[in-house]
């Protein structure tokens, strides 16, 4: 939609492309008041009474706009920082250093707010802003405009119309103010004092109504302007763009300009906002007048108000456009706009032409010898002149109205030119005119129920537009129930595309044949799962369709769903009893290995429950490549609660070896995996297994640490490695085990670091390291207790073990708060909490089971009286909530992102930091809460917002908890 705004009456000053001879107007004001668009130029009425005509073009700039709220320039609720104007008229200024300082045009040139600061332009409303810079800057190029200002004497001009109500043509007036013409016309008229009509005043055009009542016998200074500021008057001018589903849009500010501009606006400034600058996103929706969502090509989408957007493309029909080359990213994107066939696999990086834009937004693309359906944001718009020599470009095709039928079905009824092509039985059966079809077919015309026109048959239209009588009068008449058009697709393949349930279940009622493969080897099922059609999938399963008929990318449908992600049509497609889960897709993985792949960890669980039989057989699978086992490719990619669910409901076996000899203990460690390798560690588990080259977990760590100090990068990396090392010491990793070359782990160690190993090796082996009374060991890496209850040590980042320490600990609040600086990481270490804890997580193990009873690290923010006293005698049940309301229970609150624990955690009067406690807690089995609960429910041991992720947990027993870490920050305001 494009929103037009009249040049008539938009006021001008001279321009940097002025080329007429000097005829000592510079300064002076004048007003459009014809614009003529064939010749692309414009005429000009100056104050003086002089008219001109003047080019208006995109390379030629002889005008400046120097206001346009006369033409009836409004942007509603903005209002004027200084002068409190509720809507700001004309041109809008915006700091973009401060949070929500927005000028008119007046207090702008009258240098209100900070001169010093960079400001951006907004010519129409929602129009991107455009950067004008500092005004302290542009000082030398200030200006004072002449013309119809207050002082200034006049007569009649070149518009008056108001008879004789000055007193007659030659008498004179005195300006007294600006003022506005009727409702829209801001700033567009004046007030003047007629010398003989006895000083009465009244008010005339200048530039309301595109017209000017007067011209000035004696020109008046008037306010001050910056012409580098003001936009050129060219036809861009004329138009406000509003944007449309599609549209390809990139950030016109830098990140700090960004912030100050969208912290203003709803929802607010992200973090993660920043990676979005330079980035081209697609216009996803459009929520508001002033805002658009916009997508990213690397899954994230925010909201941005129309301002801080510069449209660079808008897709047209006849568009060169590329595929993302990344297809996990564009089978994201797909969901809800027309699904992903194997064929597209083929489209992914290549050229190709749009042929349609449905209502919708998605595009439909020829590329690779095919017409596909794509979400816009997986297309990015190409210059033909960009690309290399080599590259084909697609042709325009010929035809554009020649679409699939997936395509027409959906815009049949406007589309004029396709009706055309189609034959009367066709068009029949996609209206649904069950009288006309029955006439056509009657006594020697039997035989055109089946006849294809156009590649399709009237069943395949009337399937995928969903007329239920019509489709049941054609399977009546003998309409071929598993009849495929060129593309091998059946009518129920068109009905699934259609989303049109009921005809689904009344063809499969006449024994359509739902494992029929289309020439993209999709049989209705994939379909069905590539639209998220949870009901249709039922449908299909009850028909006993075959869920293990791979499509032409060697996928099954539960390949196809688990890559999906989705819960609801998983267990739609499993609902089938008789699914063989050691079937391989293409890429040689079963439907357990694709699951952990994918990272789908509920599919990992139904897949171990519904395998209990052969469970065993089923986790030791590996891969033909590489020998990997489920596990290995969780250790891999560090899917932690895949592995969790393989090792306690799969009974995994740890020390199976892939090709290389090396154990997931082995390729976790050399990742860098810090959570994977704790959670493997809670198990029985060989840690001194050798791999191929005789490298133990510990040897890769080392190695992994040396190479990426030697690279003196990866400061965050090289604190992972550190603690793993930490870790596989403290559970009997032997620093004096040779590899194939006859090194040691501590041979790739530095001194400081070997000396702090074998101090935690030494400890390790003899079972002696500040142990307990009750036998329980306390953290190795815990420093001397000094026959001390209660130690808090504050990390020393001297230390690379601390400092790696401090590293993991601050990244949680720097992490999820852009503008907190960690400044002291204190470690609580309390011997009688800990007994107290440790026996506590024994019971868990018992009672579920290792690995299974939950323990987190969560944020408690605080009063910072308050945070000495429980690293003392642990959480206060009586205080715990005394700053937030108990929504889930009257118990203690913890939070899994420090931007929640921030807004508990007051600053301190002392030293103006704040202080959030890192605590472990137990969770294990979490139910909703609600605030009248002073215990969980039975059977459960907290509450939490919500179970299938929660963000909020409230803790009753404070045997679940261990106050870990005192964490000091300061936030930037």
């Amino acid at each position: 939609m494009i929103n037009m705004w009249t040049l008539k009456g938009i006021r001008v000053v001279r321009g940097p492309d002025w080329e007429l001879a000097d005829d000592e107007g510079e300064d002076c004001v004048g007003t459009i008041i014809k614009v003529d668009y064939n010749e692309e130029q414009v005429t000009v009425v100056w104050d003086d009474g002089r008219e001109e005509q003047y080019p208006c073009t995109e390379v030629k700039h002889p005008l400046l706009i120097l206001d346009n709220a006369p033409t009836g320039v409004s942007h509603k609720d903005v209002h004027c920082t200084v002068c409190r104007t509720s809507e700001i008229v004309g041109m809008r200024w915006v700091c973009l250093q401060c949070v929500e300082v927005n000028l008119c045009w007046i207090c702008y040139m009258a240098d209100k707010h900070n001169t010093d600061h960079d400001f951006g332009r907004v010519t129409l409303p929602y129009s991107p802003i455009v950067k004008v810079g500092r005004r302290k800057a542009s000082k030398d190029t200030c200006k004072k405009c002449r013309g119809l200002n207050p002082k200034a004497r006049v007569k009649r001009g070149q518009h008056w119309k108001w008879g004789d109500s000055n007193g007659s043509q030659e008498d004179r007036g005195i300006i007294q103010d600006v003022c506005d013409w009727g409702s829209h016309g801001y700033r567009g008229a004046v007030r003047v004092c007629w010398e003989k009509k006895n000083h009465i005043m009244e008010c005339y055009r200048v530039g309301g109504d595109g017209k000017v009542d007067l011209r000035a016998v004696k020109v008046a200074e008037g306010n001050l302007y910056y012409p580098n500021h003001l936009p050129y008057l060219d036809l861009e001018n004329l138009v406000s763009i509003d944007y449309r589903i599609g549209d390809k849009v990139q950030i016109n500010l830098n990140a700090s300009e960004l912030r100050a501009v969208q912290s203003s606006s709803d929802p607010g400034w992200q973090e993660k906002i920043t990676s979005c600058v330079n980035n081209t996103g697609t216009v996803t929706d459009i929520p508001s007048p002033s805002q658009v969502r916009v997508q990213y090509q690397n899954g994230q989408g925010f909201l941005f108000q129309k301002i801080v957007l510069t449209k660079v493309h808008q897709l047209e029909v006849g568009d060169l456009v590329r595929v993302m080359r990344d297809k996990t990213t564009a089978l994201h994107f797909q969901k809800g706009h027309g699904g992903w066939s194997k064929n597209q696999d083929l489209t992914l990086g290549r050229l190709g032409r749009v042929v349609h834009i449905d209502d919708d937004g998605d595009v439909s693309v020829t590329v690779a010898d095919g017409q596909y359906l794509f979400s816009p944001v997986c297309l990015e718009v190409v210059d033909p002149n960009s690309l290399l020599a080599r590259e084909k470009v697609p042709s325009v095709p010929n035809n554009l109205h020649s679409l699939k039928l997936f395509e027409f079905g959906e815009t049949l009824s406007s589309r004029s030119a396709l009706k055309s092509q189609l034959t009367s039985i066709v068009k029949a059966a996609a209206k649904g005119n069950v009288n006309v079809v029955k006439e056509m077919l009657k006594s020697d015309n039997e035989k055109q129920v089946n006849a294809v026109e156009n590649g399709v048959t009237s069943l395949q239209v009337a399937s995928h537009k969903g007329h239920e009588k019509m489709v049941k009068f054609l399977l009546e008449r003998g309409g071929d129930v598993n009849k495929l058009d060129e593309e091998g697709n059946t009518p129920l393949h068109f009905a699934v595309h259609g989303k049109k349930n009921a005809i689904i279940k009344l063809l499969l009622e006449h024994k359509a044949d739902p494992s029929l493969q289309n020439n993209s080897g999709q049989t209705a099922i994939h379909l069905a799962i590539a639209k998220e059609q949870d009901e249709t999938v039922k449908a299909l399963v009850l028909a006993s369709c075959d869920v293990h008929v791979k499509d032409s990318n060697g996928d099954t449908a539960v390949h196809t769903v688990i890559s999906t992600r989705k819960e609801k049509l998983l267990h739609a497609v499993l609902r089938s009893h008789r699914v063989d889960f050691q079937t391989k897709n293409a890429e040689g993985y079963n439907m357990l290995q694709w699951a952990v792949y994918k990272n789908f960890k509920g599919a990992v669980e139904v897949i171990l429950m519904r395998c209990s039989h052969c469970i065993s057989e089923l986790v030791s699978r590996r891969l033909v490549s590489n020998s990997f086992t489920a596990l290995h490719l969780a250790a891999l990619y560090n899917y932690r609660d895949c592995a969790q669910l393989l090792i306690t409901k799969g009974d995994m076996e740890l020390d199976l070896v892939d090709h290389m000899q090396q154990t997931p203990l082995h390729i976790s460690a050399e990742q860098g995996h810090l959570q994977m390798v704790e959670l493997l560690l809670e198990f029985d588990i060989k840690i001194n297994l050798q791999d191929k080259n005789g490298n133990s977990p510990l040897h890769l760590v080392q190695m992994k640490n040396s190479h990426i100090q030697e690279q003196a990068k990866g400061l965050q990396s090289r604190n992972s490695f550190i603690q793993i090392a930490c870790l596989l010491v403290e559970h009997g990793a032997e620093l004096e085990i040779k590899n194939g070359k006859g090194q040691t782990p501590l041979d790739f160690t530095c001194p400081q670091s070997c000396l702090y190993l074998k101090r935690i090796s030494k400890a390790a082996k003899e079972k002696l390291a500040m142990k307990s009374g009750s036998g329980l060991s306390l953290p190795l890496h815990w420093s001397n207790m000094e026959n001390k209850n209660c130690k808090l040590v504050s990390l020393d980042c001297q230390k690379p073990e601390e400092r790696a320490e401090f590293s993991t600990v601050s990244s949680v609040i720097e992490n999820g708060l852009s503008n907190a600086v960690v400044k002291e990481v204190i470690r609580v270490q309390n011997e009688y909490l800990w007994q107290i804890y440790s026996v506590t997580k024994n019971k868990f193990i018992k009672k579920y089971g290792r690995g299974n009873e939950n323990e987190i690290k969560l944020l408690h923010g605080t009063k910072p009286e308050n945070v000495f006293k429980i690293c003392d005698e642990n959480f206060d049940f009586k205080i715990a909530g005394e700053n937030l309301s108990p929504m889930y229970g009257k118990g203690v609150y913890f939070a899994v992102e420090a931007s929640l624990s921030d807004h508990y955690s007051p600053r301190d009067e002392k030293d103006g930091l704040k202080y959030v406690l890192m605590a472990r807690v137990l969770a294990g089995k979490m139910a909703t809460g609600s605030p009248e609960l002073r215990k969980p429910p039975a059977d459960f041991d907290c509450s939490v917002d919500y179970p299938s992720k929660p963000r909020i947990y409230c803790v009753f027993d404070y045997n679940q908890l261990y106050p870990e870490y005192i964490i000091k920050y300061k936030t930037s305001l």
